[in-house]
């Protein structure tokens, strides 16, 4: 049964085709007023990254004995190591792993008794041993019972008690023939049982519901997503087996049978599960799962709104009844357990827990946030999570499809930029989202709330990015003409704002050139070169823009203000926070490997940092001194 978006801030500005709003403007400074400044940078610190909130392993494999309790395999680079869990996946605690043995394949049968095989090398390669071990303390400790005869290996194992099993051996590595075999003492002894010809080497999985009743599921050769697959049935514990469902062969192919071509070639054959004589489950790889009613005969995928087969791999899968059951699920790297209790009509998330890993963090108090989270159970790829204790769980939330730049203007009001450049608002943090009537149709790119009713969007026109302004949270806003071509602003008071852009000239005497030589992208791009898209920081109070240039090339990620004195922005390796409203800056260097995301703080000690680097949420008490991995 077991075998074992992102864009430049030089992107974001030319990219922005369509049309205007066509508002009356209105002016936020002189066009030809700017001040030239310098950013004042006083202390320098590098800032401290520590992960002690919890390790979280990769898993390969999992089957459960219980709801709560279940073993598998985790894995560290190419090496596997044996896993348990007590709380139904929630958290996995290592065991131990013999001296040299590097695990192939896993099977308990009891919370005590159990069976692992293992190679003396990784991968099983060529030349290598492989063992089958025994464990009757949880897999505490294990002991050899079996070595399998030179140039042979395991591919799967299915053990019913602590004495009686099935396993699939490689004979010969030469020959790549298969032999089933059957024990009756736990492995010390085996006995050859019937074994169809046509089995395909490492690609064939065994699953006996007791001693009389089993199938067997071979794939054949795969290619491009596809293998055909034939499962076989046998009613004497695998003395004669006969064939009760197959696929259409490769290619399209007649089967050469009688029998029902019930089997999808999509996929490779990875796991198959009965829980009763008649249900039972087929894992596959880039086919999803499938469900058969009958025994066999004939299977349907299983799928809901959250999960249809298609690029996942399911390497595992495990039902305790036809409803209850989990899968594990890979897509993209990323390794999941999900469960149903309704025979997979719907799936929750079990391991890792949800937490926000697409940036796009934002906190409306110490305790309320929101972030992005993606798996393969979403269809868009991404949703808001809600938290309300600190980061320490999270919720998803239904929301447009695409939904981003997710920021809140008070503990109760969230807003957002769906993928179409729509602008919504939520006034129940995230249980229900509302359309926003922008002007004239404009297409949003960014928001920025200063609170309940005051706030800045920026959104896309033929040029240059427009700004608008609300103070009557969001019900009409003002268009303002600014005198450099913005990618983030936000307001930081009564008429005083903060912005990254770029030089306006700059950026139009680009435009131009595009224009007259659309034809030559080379000579378009040379021009751009010779010209570059430099990014300040500009700062309005008093009726008057200021322009500073930044502490290193690249544009800012982000960039906040909490009232008047309190703000920030941020680069890959940088952390700039301001106490004085702009008169002095304090650096934090980010270290290389971080990846940073985004960075929120919901007072000038606490915020939140999301990365890249697998430990999607880092949490901060000290103005971001120091940050340490989980809530």
């Amino acid at each position: 049964m077991r075998l074992g978006r992102k864009s430049s801030g030089m992107g974001l500005v030319l990219a922005l085709t369509l049309a205007g709003c066509g508002a009356t403007p209105q002016h936020l400074g002189s066009s030809h007023s700017i001040a030239l400044t310098s950013l004042t940078i006083g202390k320098t610190t590098p800032s401290a990254f520590h992960n002690t909130g919890g390790h979280t392993v990769s898993l390969s494999m999992m089957e459960f004995l219980s709801p709560t309790l279940g073993f598998g395999f985790a894995q560290s680079g190419t090496h596997l190591f044996p896993v348990t869990t007590q709380d139904g996946g929630k958290n996995w605690n290592s065991l131990s792993v013999p001296q040299n043995i590097f695990p192939q394949l896993f099977d308990m049968t009891t919370p005590t008794e159990g069976f692992m095989t293992g190679c003396s090398s990784t991968d099983c390669q060529p030349g290598s041993t492989t063992t089958l071990l025994r464990t009757t303390d949880g897999g505490q400790s294990w002991q050899t019972v079996f070595q399998v005869p030179a140039h042979g290996s395991i591919q799967s194992i299915d053990f019913l008690s602590a004495t009686t099993g099935w396993t699939i051996q490689s004979l010969s590595q030469p020959s790549m023939s298969s032999q089933i075999a059957f024990t009756q003492n736990s492995g010390k002894n085996w006995t050859p049982v019937s074994t169809p010809s046509s089995l395909f080497p490492g690609m064939t999985v065994i699953d006996f519901l007791n001693s009389h009743i089993g199938w067997l599921l071979s794939g054949g050769e795969p290619g491009a997503g596809s293998q055909s697959k034939t499962l076989y049935y046998t009613t004497n514990g695998g003395h004669t087996w006969a064939v009760i469902a197959r696929s259409a062969q490769m290619g399209g192919g007649s089967s050469g049978s009688s029998s029902a071509t019930t089997l999808s070639t999509g996929g490779y054959v990875e796991d198959l599960h009965f829980v009763t004589a008649h249900v039972g489950f087929m894992a596959t790889d880039r086919g999803g799962i499938y469900r058969t009613i009958d025994g066999g005969h004939r299977w349907t995928p299983v799928f809901s709104h959250q999960f249809s087969p298609g690029n996942d791999m399911v390497p595992s899968l495990d039902f305790l009844s036809k409803n209850q059951g989990k899968i594990l699920i890979q897509n993209f790297g990323i390794s999941q357990l999900w469960a149903t209790q309704n025979g997979g009509a719907n799936w929750q998330d079990v391991y890792p827990p949800v937490a926000p890993n697409l940036g796009n963090v934002s906190f409306a108090t110490p305790s309320i946030g929101v972030g992005l989270g993606a798996s393969s159970m979403q269809e868009a790829g991404s949703t808001p999570l809600i938290t309300t204790d600190g980061g320490n769980t999270w919720n998803p939330v239904a929301a447009p499809v695409g939904l981003h730049g997710l920021t809140w203007s008070n503990s109760h009001t969230l807003w957002g930029i769906a993928a179409n450049g729509a602008l919504y608002r939520s006034l129940d943090r995230g249980s229900h989202f509302r359309a926003v009537s922008l002007p004239n149709g404009a297409t949003a790119l960014r928001i920025a709330m200063a609170s309940t009713m005051h706030g800045v969007l920026i959104t896309r026109s033929s040029i240059t990015p427009r700004v608008w302004t609300t103070n009557d949270g969001g019900i009409h806003w003002t268009l303002y003409h600014v005198p450099f071509a913005p990618s983030r602003m936000v307001a930081a008071g009564q008429d005083a704002y903060w912005a990254v852009g770029t030089n306006l000239s700059t950026l139009k005497s680009i435009h131009r050139y595009e224009q007259q030589h659309g034809s030559n992208p080379k000579a378009v791009k040379i021009y751009a070169m010779k010209h570059p898209l430099v990014p300040y920081l500009y700062h309005f109070r008093h009726g008057q823009w200021s322009q500073a240039s930044l502490p290193q090339k690249g544009f800012p990620l982000g960039l906040r203000f909490l009232g008047t004195q309190f703000g920030y922005f941020w680069t890959r390796h940088n952390l700039m926070i301001t106490t004085n409203g702009g008169k002095s800056w304090t650096r934090n260097v980010l270290p290389h490997g971080i990846g940073v995301t985004s960075i929120w703080f919901a007072s000038p000690r606490v915020g939140w940092l999301t990365s890249n680097n697998g430990a999607p949420l880092y949490h901060t008490t000290n103005g971001g001194v120091t940050w340490i991995s989980g809530p």
